[in-house]
């Protein structure tokens, strides 16, 4: 039962991961966070006309943002550490559970009894 309680918390941070993804590279002019993630902040170089025809490709699992311009160069908004993380915790969350069942069944197939936790006293 101790190792589902970590399940809350994996979930807890997948979410967080997931949101913080979905919130990356969020502005009023979309294209305007992809000059900004390529080039840093320049508002001359946002407005030159090479910047029109930013194609954004989103993914919504694992998250996803990526500025493709049409000379081939692109760039993805989400961090780079997103979907380790994510999958990460997706992961702790799936084998934390599994854990004490998988002991179990490696016990009894080398012929022992789970150990006990009781405490034994010496008469």
């Amino acid at each position: 039962m101790a190792r589902t309680t970590g399940v809350v918390p994996c979930l807890l941070a997948a979410g967080a991961v997931w949101l913080l993804g979905m919130m990356s590279g969020i502005e009023t002019r979309p294209t305007r966070a992809c000059v900004t993630e390529l080039y840093g902040w320049d508002p001359a170089e946002y407005r030159e006309p090479e910047h029109r025809d930013i194609r954004i490709e989103e993914s919504f699992f694992p998250p996803s943002h990526v500025c493709r311009w049409p000379d081939g160069r692109s760039v993805d908004l989400v961090p780079w550490w997103n979907a380790p993380l994510l999958f990460g915790a997706l992961g702790g969350a799936v084998l934390l559970p599994a854990y004490p069942l998988a002991r179990r069944a490696v016990a009894r197939r080398r012929g022992r009894s789970t150990p006990s936790r009781a405490v034994r006293t010496e008469r």
